[in-house]
């Protein structure tokens, strides 16, 4: 029997992760996480909820005969174990909460030789690791998602015919294979629906920019339009403005990352401020920019004025932004109907019609980014943008944020195209972009 043992931090961060580890037979919970969530239950905010969440699944399960799944049960592990026993076990002399759900863990794997500890504490990875001799894991449930860019190169003989038929089927083109390094056959599974597409004839001297659609390789469509007058420089703008450019039926939700420079929210705002300008094709009501700098489970403190002054601060780089339109400022806020909110008020909402710019997505919680997209209705898109490497809040990392988490769960949904800006694709300056690499 397969065992894992989780620490609270694990349903804190995500309740319903305890549905996700398909491949153990027992989830253990010791006694001690049900103290530290009863004690959290009250917390304001983002962890006072999921630790009422993680309450109500877990008692869920055990009113289902705990039951996970057909294969799958839940086990709460209560130890009686001394607190002299336990500091004798593990060789300490003050007990923590911590040190508790350690003993339990150390105490079930004696009992079960596939037996793993989960925790996304690093300090609790390092104490399980050199006070016990149990098999301990640090939850990384997004690391696969750094392989995918949402971007290929393919090769084909067949450009002319792309640009002719504006269509190619995988017959057509062909892969590199990096260990033989030599062309083959692409298979479907080499692919990902909505994946961008860049198409090169074998000797490299023609090219062609397309994407995936699950059936085929496609001509893009918006390659030649020039949002509100911006030129894409390079393929990683001309991909995101295909993406940005489709309509809210067709891609509702846009995920770009990339480093500093690369102009995903300048090119963001151009699409935006293109489609409710242009009276031809206004397809949203407004513009809503939004920043997590300001926590979806914090209030915004007791500085002077209503909401928009106390928001203001945070909203400065989209107004940089707004200031290479040529415009005044205050003038293309009014007239692009371009509105700005905290995420803290986006709890609840249905919005329709908009057109919604998350900036430094990287920022949001689990939770967050899950809230804001479901506040998506008709009409509306979605456009997550924001780097990885750049972390800001103390509770996240590249690993374990909303930006990386939504990338990785809609990865080859219909809805959702991807990218992923290349450092040499920056436009800021050549500062910036050295910077950037050294930094």
């Amino acid at each position: 029997m397969r065992k894992l043992v989780l620490d609270t931090n694990i349903l804190i961060h995500n309740p319903q992760l305890i549905y996700d580890f398909k491949d153990y037979d027992e989830i253990v919970i010791s006694s001690v996480v049900l103290e530290e969530l009863d004690g959290l239950k009250k917390e304001k905010g983002e962890k006072g909820r999921n630790a009422r969440e993680a309450t109500r699944e877990i008692l869920k399960i055990l009113q289902s005969e705990n039951n996970i799944s057909e294969n799958q049960k839940l086990l709460i592990y209560y130890n009686k174990e001394t607190d002299e026993t336990i500091k004798k076990q593990l060789n300490i002399n003050k007990i923590t909460s911590d040190d508790r759900i350690l003993f339990d863990a150390l105490k079930i794997s004696r009992d079960c030789e596939n037996m793993c500890f989960l925790t996304l504490d690093q300090i609790m990875y390092i104490k399980a690791v050199t006070l016990t001799d149990i098999n301990a894991e640090l939850y990384e449930e997004n690391k696969r998602i750094f392989s995918y860019t949402g971007r290929i190169t393919l090769y084909t003989k067949s450009i002319k015919q792309f640009f002719q038929d504006g269509m190619l089927s995988l017959n057509d083109v062909m892969i590199y294979n990096e260990k033989k390094q030599e062309l083959r056959k692409v298979k479907k599974d080499d692919l990902v629906c909505n994946q961008f597409v860049t198409l090169l004839s074998p000797d490299g001297k023609q090219s062609a920019l397309g994407y995936y659609d699950a059936r085929r390789i496609v001509k893009l469509r918006f390659e030649k339009n020039r949002p509100y007058n911006v030129t894409p420089y390079n393929a990683g703008q001309t991909f995101l403005q295909e993406a940005l450019m489709m309509s809210a039926e067709e891609a509702p939700l846009v995920i770009c990352k990339g480093p500093a420079g690369t102009a995903k929210t300048f090119y963001s705002i151009a699409v935006g401020l293109e489609k409710m300008m242009d009276s031809s094709q206004k397809e949203y009501n407004k513009i809503l920019c939004c920043r997590p700098n300001v926590q979806m489970d914090e209030d915004l403190g007791f500085l002077p004025g209503d909401e928009k002054d106390k928001i203001a601060p945070y909203f400065r780089p989209i107004i940089d932004n707004l200031e290479h339109f040529g415009r005044d400022v205050q003038d293309l806020i009014t007239f692009a109907h371009i509105n700005f909110e905290a995420v803290a008020f986006m709890r609840g909402r249905s919005i329709v019609d908009t057109f919604l710019i998350v900036d430094e997505a990287q920022n949001l919680t689990i939770t967050q980014v899950k809230g804001l997209i479901t506040r998506a209705a008709k009409g509306t898109k979605v456009v997550l943008i924001g780097d990885p490497d750049q972390i800001d809040n103390p509770y996240l990392d590249r690993v374990n944020n909303g930006l990386s988490y939504a990338s990785e769960r809609m990865k080859g949904s219909r809805l959702c195209f991807q990218l992923e800006m290349f450092e040499n694709e920056g436009v800021r300056s050549k500062l910036a972009t050295e910077a950037a690499n050294r930094l």
